[in-house]
């Protein structure tokens, strides 16, 4: 494997997904968490870029789907920010004929 041209892409590592109290939870992903972290730090020992791809939505659930709506009743729902090594950087693409607010760049 060519390291120089190699990222590891850690997806959905969210304690929304990961956590058994949280409401999106999936059941295979405690079982996961220790290969992942074994994963990343071997990423970092070599040097290859470690990109975070996470699922974040507004309070509101402006920009959720329609099947996640019941989650966000009263202004709450699972709105997970992960905060990944020195690294990050915040990539965001607004859906088409989206009216939902983006949001604020992390400092880096």
């Amino acid at each position: 494997m060519a390291v120089e041209r190699s990222a590891l892409l850690v997806v959905d590592m969210q304690n929304d997904f990961c956590l058994p109290s949280a409401p999106l939870f999936v059941p295979g992903a405690p079982a996961v968490i220790a290969a992942v972290i074994a994963a990343v730090d071997a990423a970092r020992a070599r040097g290859v870029p470690v990109v975070w791809v996470v699922r974040e939505h507004h309070v509101s659930g402006v920009d959720a789907e329609v099947t996640r709506a019941h989650l966000y009743k009263d202004g709450k729902g699972p709105v997970a920010l992960l905060t990944p090594g020195k690294e990050r950087r915040r990539v965001t693409r607004r859906a088409r004929g989206s009216r939902a607010p983006q949001p604020r760049p992390s400092s880096s």
